[in-house]
């Protein structure tokens, strides 16, 4: 039995509209949806906790999590002479803008509290006896604390001394190229010069037996 070309064109359109009517995706359980949607709920609980985790344990790199007044604080505590009015929320502001010109809103680990502490210490500078009774904001007669305000520290360096020497810490010395051409013509003229002493020395020894014969 023939069937004509039109009536062939018309079962294929049939059958891909059939295809087209089906579903997309293959049928699955319920059981197999729960369980991809109970990973789905974990991954998204434990990505939660990880950012919620990383905010609270690193503090201290984010300089809009550093309040002045907390800084402020901490100089009036721990200083060995009272800060006048104002000193202590100046040395604070001090001590912020140091760390943002010095690392950017995302500080060094680290660095705030050791320039707090410098500044601490350039404090003890000035107890003598009949010395200042509290620091005040005269940046003349304090100068060292002012000027160590402004200081952000790096925690990433160190110095170690004793009563011999004193070490700056490691630091990888690589020779310039000019360095490395100079020595090496050093070493071809000390060898010229030994090779042409030896042969001299030799001449010499050679004449010394010859006049001897």
């Amino acid at each position: 039995m023939r069937i004509t070309r039109e009536v062939a064109l018309t079962e294929v359109y049939l059958d891909h509209q059939a295809q087209l009517s089906q579903p997309s995706f293959p049928l699955v359980s319920g059981r197999v949806w729960a369980e991809e949607i109970a990973k789905g709920i974990v991954w998204f609980v434990g990505l939660v906790l990880l950012l919620f985790s990383m905010a609270i344990l690193a503090p201290e790199s984010r300089g809009d999590t550093i309040k002045q007044a907390d800084i402020a604080s901490e100089l009036d505590t721990e200083s060995v002479l009272p800060l006048a009015g104002g000193v202590d929320v100046q040395l604070a502001n001090n001590l912020i803008q140091a760390q943002t010109a010095a690392w950017g809103k995302q500080w060094l680990d680290g660095s705030l509290e050791l320039s707090i502490e410098s500044v601490l210490r350039a404090i003890g500078l000035y107890v003598w006896d009949g010395g200042p009774t509290e620091i005040t904001k005269d940046q003349t007669e304090f100068q060292v604390v002012w000027l160590q305000s402004h200081i952000a520290i790096d925690p990433r360096l160190t110095v170690g001394f004793d009563t011999a020497s004193i070490n700056f810490g490691e630091v990888a010395v690589t020779p310039e190229p000019m360095t490395l051409v100079l020595v090496l013509m050093g070493l071809v003229w000390l060898g010229v010069v030994r090779w042409s002493n030896r042969q001299s020395m030799a001449d010499r020894i050679v004449a010394r037996v010859r006049a001897y014969r």
